[in-house]
């Protein structure tokens, strides 16, 4: 049986890249508006081709019908803090996965959001497993750190 289920983080204003204002009021203007400010790898993002040079294809130019669909939960919630996450880590799914189906990977660090350790320590994604899921045609990866790779470390 299929579900939907929304995998965002709400934004909260004063997390980093997060500033939300009031611009109207209703007691004051008659309605209510809220400036935003958002760097664009901040909360539940999607990173483009053309982020790390790999094409010149800007989020605004993907379909949306890219970006839903039937997937893969692998779940390693028992994977570490800065740990590489290997096509072994995802059991029997890494056998059974079809070429072109899309993968999220569960590790549970969405409970970190909002904490230095969120971005800092995230388990990333090994140069086996990027191999893997190029061979495989994986149509659409998600994580729940900001990043599949290091982001402190660009070589990674």
């Amino acid at each position: 049986m299929s579900r939907v289920v929304d995998l965002t983080l709400p934004l909260v204003s004063g997390e980093k890249g997060i500033y939300i204002e009031p611009a109207q009021r209703l007691e004051q203007d008659g309605w209510n508006a809220t400036t935003m400010s958002l760097y664009s790898h901040c909360g539940t993002h999607i990173d483009a081709p053309v982020h790390f040079g790999v094409g010149a294809q800007t989020i605004d130019t993907i379909p949306v019908e890219n970006l839903i669909g039937p997937a893969w939960v692998a779940d390693i919630r028992s994977v570490e803090p800065r740990a590489l996450i290997e096509p072994e880590h995802l059991g029997a799914i890494a056998n059974q996965f079809m070429s072109g189906e899309s993968l999220l990977i569960c590790t549970g660090w969405s409970a970190f959001y909002g904490r230095e350790q969120y971005r800092d320590e995230l388990p990333r994604i090994s140069a086996k497993l990027a191999r893997w899921c190029v061979e495989k045609k994986v149509r659409m990866l998600g994580v729940e750190p900001p990043s599949v790779a290091d982001v402190n470390n660009i070589e990674e």
